[in-house]
């Protein structure tokens, strides 16, 4: 099926927005910075060549963690052959395996995050907003909330322990 150019733009945008997370899934298999630098170009390069087969909307990390974890194997087959380093497949698919799997528990902590940001209080948000999001120092929220910066400390360690409380409670029944 031959693509567009809109979809080409939103796939590459797709391929450059997920490049840490193909990283961190490759090193998480072979954890050698060069080698997964190739890799991961490697990859761009089938990601692109597949972009056809992909469909937008549907879930591209899973998409891209597969030609990934091709792609890696494919690498550690050809060192194979060079080195006395032995990465037996079963391994290999493990590691991909346990990664998959806290990428997903990642997944469920961050849209669980969400929803108890969501339910703090209109301030709280702000104030997190400002620390966070628009990176500001305590010191400098002090000076625009006109609070003293032991007393932001204070709001923050409540913040922080309202939203871990609500994150494991979610995690851990399920989001609601």
């Amino acid at each position: 099926m031959p693509t567009s150019d809109k979809f080409d733009a939103e796939y590459r945008e797709l391929i450059r927005e997920h490049q840490q997370l193909l990283y961190d899934f490759i090193f998480a298999i072979f954890p050698d910075h060069a080698a997964v630098e190739d890799v991961r170009q490697e990859t761009n390069r089938v990601l692109w060549e597949k972009r056809a087969q992909f469909e937008l909307g549907t879930n591209f990390p899973a998409w891209s963690r597969k030609i990934a974890h091709f792609q890696t194997l494919s690498f550690l087959k050809n060192i194979k052959r060079k080195s006395w380093l032995r990465f037996d497949s079963e391994l290999v698919h493990a590691l991909a395996e346990n990664f998959e799997e806290r990428d997903e528990h990642r997944e469920k902590r961050a849209a669980a995050m969400k929803q108890c940001r969501q339910q703090l209080s209109s301030g709280d948000q702000k104030l997190l907003n400002m620390r966070y999001e628009s990176g500001l120092s305590q010191r400098e929220i002090s000076q625009k909330t006109a609070r003293t910066e032991g007393a932001l400390k204070q709001v923050f360690l409540r913040i922080r322990n309202q939203l871990r409380k609500c994150i494991n409670r979610k995690t851990t029944s399920g989001l609601d």
